[in-house]
């Protein structure tokens, strides 16, 4: 006979498109950066060093010939600036290389966070990924996060693995994760102090999900 489940506690839809925006955002940014250093900057220095050429090889009537110059290339007869740098073009691919990494992380969150959960029963505690301890089978509790960030860590062992499982009120949907921390605390006497239910104040201080 299966357990009635009490509550159950999906990933927090706020945590999750935050996960997502910022991966969307790190390899926007990435790929901008790629096609400033592969196309748009290498060929506005090209445009820069041909207006240069022009003003060397025609210093008397070059407003003449950097039109024609222009328009043969295809670039605006705007007078360009100084030529940029090649370190220019080379920092497009520094940025590129640093938040490509941060857009793919926070993607892979995005994706990977949308089958969390974390749940209760009348037997026990369970979460995602075939997660599942009974409450006389818990060996502690960490429980020295919940009053300033939400989170409490249980600890259990199985087939001689340690385990755990974690209570975020801020990844997780937050009024059923504090009724699962209630189950919790109901139900492992001892092994959960009475600082374990976050104050107003603290409350207040961690940041809203939903």
């Amino acid at each position: 006979m299966t357990a009635e489940m009490a509550a159950k506690a999906k990933i927090s839809s706020g945590y999750r498109w935050r996960l997502g925006i910022i991966g969307l955002v790190g390899l926007g940014f990435g790929f901008y950066c790629l096609y400033d250093g592969f196309i748009k900057y290498p060929e506005l220095q090209r445009m820069e060093l041909g207006y240069q050429e022009i003003l060397r090889d025609h210093p008397d009537d070059w407003q003449d010939n950097w039109p024609r110059e222009a328009a043969k290339n295809g670039w605006p007869d705007d007078v360009p600036g100084k030529p940029r740098s090649n370190m220019s073009i080379y920092t497009q691919y520094i940025m590129a290389a640093i938040v490509f990494p941060f857009g793919i992380l926070f993607g892979q969150g995005f994706v990977r966070s949308g089958g969390r959960w974390v749940a209760s029963d009348d037997t026990g505690l369970s979460a995602n990924g075939n997660k599942r301890v009974a409450w006389a089978d818990i060996r502690s509790v960490d429980t020295s996060r919940w009053k300033t960030k939400g989170i409490a860590v249980v600890h259990y062992e199985n087939s001689g693995t340690d385990q755990h499982i974690t209570l975020d009120d801020w990844k997780f949907e937050r009024n059923t994760t504090n009724e699962i921390f209630s189950d919790l605390k109901a139900h492992t006497t001892g092994l959960i102090e009475d600082e374990a239910k976050p104050d107003e104040d603290a409350q207040e201080q961690r940041p809203t999900s939903k």
